[in-house]
């Protein structure tokens, strides 16, 4: 086993394999060109955060990293036993393990700026896998799936949200098994985006309110907004299953007293704290509930054109044409310019996907408490 290896050398699935591998030796060499000032930032923030031995090692390990990150969430057509790879990058599922957490940033005073390329080495298997990286369209270049490696190993690139199958009685109906983004049903609903307003900009956190309040103030009819908060067939409401609004009582052992106010959660404290494009415009459109999953499912960074997009989701062309200019404004997507066309790329960097992957944890973590807390409960 080489050196930088041994990251994962504890692991439970290279234990059991012997101690040779796929021509292991870092003998192949490649390098990071015309780096930026983010770049030299992001470098040296990581090797001082692992500690790693020089600038080589940390680049090895980034692309090592980011490669077992796109195996493990099927960004690309090949897995470890295509390369018989072993351990030379990490085995299966021990990036999603790790849960980087996001490492302070260097000073600028402690960059050195005046290098214009890092050279690094990594075993012949490792280069063989980056090039066809590169060759399936996932990044441009080795040197972009060594930087989005730096991006997970310094806490700056979540995994993909997790999906969820947070059962309603409506979605139970339809499909069992289908999986849907936590945000997303969130602010599935034009009735929950709106008491998602109503709660973090108009309810007083001291006063109960009853159901018919809550109607009036948001004019929508009181029978749609009890579903919204209500239990239905044995289902939390969602506002109150998401976090958003709290009841004074249980609603699944008393039903018939309906107060409510906002909730003291983690989501609305995110949700409060969020001072950029809003959200709850955002998800009105439709096609925007399709196209967020679309990139933020993927684990990549492709670049896809219109006519991409609609192939791989089964979408009509017009509504992605006409709608994916929302996610652009957002900041959730970045545009590059092709030969007769536009293609666009998923945003790693901005704060709408940072603040989405911490958004999804935390509606997922809030789901499972309050289920835990109103439908196991008696009291």
């Amino acid at each position: 086993m080489d050196d930088v290896a041994q990251q994962w050398a504890d692991d439970p699935d290279v234990t059991e394999m012997t101690d040779t591998d796929l021509v292991a030796s870092r003998r192949d060499n490649s390098n990071v060109s015309d780096p930026s000032q983010k770049l030299h930032r992001l470098l040296q923030t990581v090797r001082n955060g692992y500690d790693y031995p020089d600038t080589s090692w940390t680049l090895d390990t980034a692309l090592r990293v980011e490669l077992a990150r796109l195996i493990d969430t099927d960004s690309v057509s090949f897995g470890h036993e295509d390369f018989d790879v072993r351990y030379t990058i990490p085995p299966t599922g021990w990036v999603k393990q790790q849960r980087f957490e996001k490492l302070p940033v260097v000073n600028e005073e402690e960059l050195d700026l005046t290098d214009r390329a890092y050279n690094f080495s990594s075993p012949p298997v490792v280069m063989w896998m980056a090039d066809r990286v590169v060759d399936e369209g996932i990044y441009s270049s080795v040197s972009d799936t060594v930087k989005a490696g730096l991006q997970v190993l310094a806490g700056r690139q979540n995994n993909p949200p997790r999906a969820t199958v947070m059962q309603t009685s409506e979605t139970t109906a339809q499909n069992e098994s289908a999986p849907e983004i936590a945000i997303l049903q969130l602010f599935k609903t034009g009735t929950q985006r709106r008491i998602i307003e109503y709660a973090l900009y108009e309810m007083d956190d001291k006063q109960w309110y009853r159901t018919g309040e809550i109607s009036a103030k948001i004019d929508i009819t009181h029978n749609v907004v009890a579903d919204a908060i209500q239990p239905k067939e044995g289902f939390i409401g969602p506002m109150i299953r998401f976090g958003v609004i709290e009841p004074k009582h249980n609603p699944m052992t008393m039903p018939n007293i309906p107060h409510y106010r906002p909730a003291d959660t983690v989501v609305m404290d995110l949700l409060s704290s969020w001072d950029g494009y809003p959200l709850t415009e955002l998800f009105e459109s439709e096609m925007a509930q399709k196209l967020v999953p679309f990139f933020l499912f993927r684990g990549d960074n492709k670049a896809w054109s219109v006519n991409q997009i609609r192939h791989e989701g089964s979408f009509s062309f017009s509504p992605v044409a006409n709608q994916i200019g929302l996610l652009v404004e957002c900041n959730l997507l970045t545009t590059e310019e092709k030969p007769r066309t536009t293609a666009y790329r998923l945003n790693t960097d901005s704060e709408i996907y940072q603040f989405f992957g911490q958004l999804n944890d935390a509606v997922l973590d809030v789901a499972e408490e309050h289920e835990d807390k109103y439908l196991n409960s008696t009291s």
